[in-house]
């Protein structure tokens, strides 16, 4: 794990982008208190059927939301970056209609219901911003869907991998354009609703072509416009900004 961030810097800075945090919202987010909670590579932070009474910033690490399905499958449904509410949707789903697993090992921030409520009621403006929070990641849910239906495995991967380079460059994860692949084949595959071998043909398809290079479990990009370009990839859905 990398030197883990203990404010809530990330959160502030993702809310930023939406639009500038009036300073007296900064100020109560900034006072929220929390606790810190690691979790290794594979547990679980939140377990579907739960009723959590606190929501989790992530602060360092990777996780994803998945469903289970009956004969052991699942589905990843959402993956997230520091900066992320990870679980802001339990402020009003409960129980969880899904999991939330660790990718790797993780950091996160995790804060009372009680003192979020507080914080709404107080500030009425930070409802805008948890509300484009939760439609971010529909917008992010929508485009996997589309992605999964109307694209190949080829396609698929490339825009996955368009998606990963353009988060991560936002938290200052990238290095030029290269960046650690924070996800196994079969964690893709669990994406993409694709096998293994799928993921395997694809990604050696892709390095084939000139569009990506692997090495250690890290990406380059040595064309990244020829990869959005294959991907059909529109950075919009993501609302991010340039980075700084």
């Amino acid at each position: 794990m990398n030197v883990p961030l203990r404010t809530l810097a990330p959160l502030l800075r993702k809310f930023d982008e939406y639009r500038p945090l009036p300073a007296e919202v900064r100020h109560a987010i900034q006072s929220w208190p929390f606790r810190l909670q690691e979790y290794a590579a594979g547990d679980l932070i939140a377990r579907e059927g739960e009723e959590p009474k606190e929501s989790a910033v992530l602060l360092d690490g990777f996780c994803f939301r998945q469903k289970l399905l009956v004969e052991g499958s699942r589905q990843i449904l959402a993956l997230h970056v520091p900066g992320d509410f990870i679980d802001l949707h339990s402020l009003v789903l409960k129980p969880l209609d899904h999991s939330i697993l660790a990718a790797r090992p993780t950091l996160v921030a995790k804060i009372g219901h009680s003192d979020l409520f507080q914080s709404l009621d107080a500030y009425p403006q930070l409802s805008h911003y948890f509300m484009w929070d939760m439609a971010l990641d529909g917008a992010i849910t929508r485009q996997w869907m589309t992605t999964m239906g109307q694209r190949s495995s080829y396609e698929q991967l490339a825009h996955l991998i368009c998606e990963l380079f353009f988060r991560l460059r936002r938290v200052r994860l990238v290095k030029g354009n290269a960046f650690d692949m924070v996800l196994t084949q079969a964690e893709i595959g669990d994406i993409c609703g694709i096998s293994m071998v799928h993921v395997n043909r694809s990604l050696r398809a892709l390095e084939r072509d000139g569009l990506i290079e692997r090495g250690r479990r890290r990406i380059v990009l040595p064309d990244l416009d020829a990869l959005v370009q294959t991907a059909g990839f529109d950075p919009a859905y993501l609302h991010l900004l340039a980075p700084d």
